[in-house]
């Protein structure tokens, strides 16, 4: 994506994006996972694989959202702890958004055109 791309268009070219994935990972069901699992050992090992990967990155993602914050770290360890703890997940996500909101408005009132190469340069720099 060009850096100078404003907001708006990032923004919608990401959301299309992020749909197409979750269509995508919904048009697998889940009763299907262990029918090709119980009879291709590399394909069940890959997902292990996978599943490990993924709740290695939610936990670290989890553990970064609420680094400094006056909230509990959910721990995950397997894929049934999601649904066990899906509501101190849930909170954790709502913070960051109710987070990146106070942000955004504070950012608005200051006047800053927030578009993609603005961000891009502030990152770059570390801001």
């Amino acid at each position: 994506m060009d850096p100078g791309t404003p907001f708006p268009t990032f923004q919608n070219e990401a959301s299309a994006a992020l749909v197409d994935v979750t269509k995508t990972a919904v048009g697998l069901a889940a009763e299907d996972l262990p029918f090709h699992r119980s009879f291709d050992s590399v394909f069940a090992s890959s997902l292990d694989q996978c599943n490990t990967t993924m709740l290695g990155l939610i936990n670290s993602l989890l553990r970064n959202a609420t680094a400094g914050a006056d909230l509990d770290t959910p721990k995950l360890g397997d894929v049934e702890d999601i649904e066990t703890n899906w509501k101190d997940v849930v909170e954790v996500v709502d913070f960051l958004l109710e987070k990146a909101v106070r942000n955004l408005a504070a950012a608005l009132k200051s006047g800053i055109d927030w578009d993609i190469g603005y961000l891009s340069r502030r990152i770059h720099r570390g801001d």
